[in-house]
């Protein structure tokens, strides 16, 4: 028997003849006790029993010798559902294995629905009545739960929104029990949409001959299998290696999906049988069928392409959510924010929206967040997105929240554009002020090298930058061999390096500071150094900003440490055709791209994200810092 399945809902049901429980983030399983002996069944019929050793105790002692019970196994972690534990589980088929796994990382079984008891079928009956059923037989433990329904829908949505919990699944109390059939008496209201699909080709990351940086994935429709984006994020550790595993040995020679893919995500793309399904993660999808910000959750081994299939036709459409998740009132920092807009697409050569963008900050806040703190933040501005107008902006924008804190400064020269002598700087202090500036698409944030005292005053600097940009044919690889070049100069005066490739054409190197020395004196010393590698690499350095001189060369530029000027934040975003980052790298990478042309490229926001959620914030540790 194969499970009975939930339909995606528009709007949480009301009234007596619902009841309403927790959407568990597990795997479903049926458990079928025959004769005294336990068979724990996938979806799509698998025999898991061997790994989940644990629930054995369904069969034990006190138990009915004859059932069929409904549920979601689960691993818990601090008290909520953790798919990714989960997913180390879902693949042990060794004994041995699996029983110590049991010991150090339990799961347990979420049982809602009881289908048999003592030989009787009760799939017939109504919801109301196999629910008083499974409650009289007792089941409770560490390894096993009933868990409770509720009469407010809404209720409970609210509260497993706040707890991050997965949803709920609200349930027809009159409903029988449909095996293997998607109901509309079964409704589901995820807080993030999740949704399976089948792997078709593998990339690997980004400047890497090893790690696994995105899968592509799409869906089986009666038309064949439809493209839905590239998935990155969330792809780390042990399963690159899972997910390369299985993959193996599926290689062919031609894109498995029936729809065009992209050039830019089919670039270095190896093309797979669509036999492997995984979970991922997404804010929904696009007008044209992509993904929004997917992130990979794990390998399904209890499902196969033939099972999405079969819920294509089930529902007469994908299994790919219908709707958006409103985003448009938020909570940040304890600061209320209206998101406009998030739908509009800010990168057109890959439909990012808004929403991502959004989402990619709000993630990489912690790291980027250390760079604008009590900086002046200079905004460059797309409203229209990429392939329309954009503008600088310093000053605190009109009809800003009156929590948003912003500090004076003095004009050097010109005018500011509000056309006083002072520019009123905003304050990015934290999350809600992120938020806040990337909401009026402001994709690119600038920094200069200095911050404010606590009087609003600006200190000496407090890190060196060296902006290392390529004359065509120049490029990265002559980069990054300068940059040794440069990481031994300031290695000689004991100043430790970071790496970030520029998300444009080539790439900055930062050494933090004491704060004892002017921004001039700073500019002269960086000055100093590139006049020296200069003279020492005339064919590949240049100091001067003479056009005539650049093509070929690489212009060592120490004038970025002055005062007035800013650099691109590490972390932040480009305004170009993609989402390019300024991402810090490793001196490992950087190394390499000096060894081999074309080793080092731009890195995207999903390369980012996958990177930081595997490895940290590489800045940090570049510098040493914890």
């Amino acid at each position: 028997m194969r499970p009975m399945l939930a339909s995606q809902g528009a709007a949480i049901p009301h009234g007596p003849d619902w009841t309403h429980e927790v959407k568990w983030d597990g795997m479903r399983v049926l458990a079928d006790v025959t004769a005294g002996r336990l068979r724990l069944l996938s979806r799509n019929e698998n025999d898991v029993t061997t790994s989940f050793p644990e629930l054995s105790i369904l069969a034990g002692p006190g138990m009915p010798d004859d059932m069929l019970l409904d549920g979601e196994v689960v691993s818990l972690d601090s008290g909520l559902p953790s798919f990714s534990s989960l997913a180390e589980r879902m693949h042990i088929s060794d004994a041995r294995k699996a029983g110590k796994l049991s010991a150090t990382r339990p799961v347990t079984f979420m049982v809602f629905d009881l289908l048999r008891l003592h030989g009787v079928d009760l799939t017939s009956r109504p919801l109301a009545a196999r629910r008083q059923a499974l409650e009289r037989i007792g089941l409770g433990g560490p390894n096993t739960q009933v868990p409770p329904t509720y009469d407010d829908g809404d209720a409970l949505y609210a509260a497993t929104l706040a707890q991050g919990l997965e949803g709920v699944v609200s349930k027809r109390l009159s409903s029988t029990y449909s095996p293997g059939r998607r109901s509309r008496d079964w409704l589901k209201f995820a807080h993030r949409a999740s949704m399976s699909v089948v792997i078709g080709g593998w990339r690997l990351e980004a400047d890497s001959a090893h790690r696994l940086g995105a899968v592509l994935v799409g869906t089986p429709t009666p038309q064949g299998l439809l493209y839905r984006g590239r998935v990155g994020s969330g792809l780390a550790g042990t399963e690159q290696e899972r997910v390369l595993t299985a993959l193996q040995d599926l290689s062919v020679d031609a894109p498995p999906f029936a729809d065009k893919v992209p050039k830019v995500d089919a670039q270095g793309t190896t093309w797979v049988r669509p036999e492997v399904v995984v979970d991922v993660r997404a804010l929904g999808v696009s007008t044209h069928g992509r993904l929004r910000q997917p992130a990979y959750r794990g390998l399904r081994p209890d499902l196969s392409p033939v099972d999405l299939q079969e819920n294509v036709q089930d529902e007469g459409r994908t299994r790919l959510p219908d709707h958006e998740i409103d985003l448009t009132a938020v909570l940040v920092d304890g600061h209320r924010l209206r998101l406009s807009n998030l739908d509009k697409v800010m990168y057109p050569a890959t439909e990012t929206t808004k929403a991502e963008v959004l989402n990619y900050y709000a993630r990489v806040a912690p790291f980027l967040l250390p760079h604008l703190a009590d900086r002046p933040v200079t905004r460059i501005r797309w409203p229209h997105g990429t392939d329309g107008p954009s503008f600088f902006e310093k000053n605190l924008p009109p009809g800003a929240p009156s929590w948003l804190r912003c500090v004076a400064v003095p004009t050097s020269g010109s005018r500011s554009e509000s056309g006083t002598d002072t520019i009123h700087y905003p304050v990015v202090d934290g999350a809600a002020a992120l938020t806040y500036l990337v909401n009026l698409a402001s994709l690119e944030l600038h920094v200069p090298q200095w911050r404010f005292d606590a009087n609003g005053q600006p200190r000496n600097p407090d890190r060196l930058v060296i902006d290392l940009d390529p004359g065509a044919p120049a490029g990265l690889h002559e980069c990054a061999q300068l940059a040794l070049l440069v990481r031994e100069r300031l290695e000689r005066i004991g100043l430790r390096t970071a790496p970030v490739t520029s998300g444009s054409k080539g790439m900055q190197l930062y050494a933090a500071l004491p704060g004892e020395q002017d921004s001039g004196t700073i500019c002269d010393i960086a000055r100093e150094i590139a006049q020296e590698l200069t003279r020492l690499r005339p064919e590949l350095v240049l100091w001067k900003m003479t056009k005539s001189l650049r093509p070929g060369k690489v212009l060592l530029d120490w004038s970025q440490n002055a005062a007035a000027k800013t650099t691109i934040a590490p972390y932040s975003l480009r305004g170009k055709e993609a989402p390019l980052v300024a991402a810090p790298r490793t001196w490992a990478e950087i190394e390499r791209g000096a060894e081999r042309r074309d080793f080092l490229t731009q890195l995207d926001m999903d390369d980012v994200l996958a990177r930081v959620a595997s490895d940290g914030d590489l800045f940090a540790a570049a510098l040493g810092q914890p």
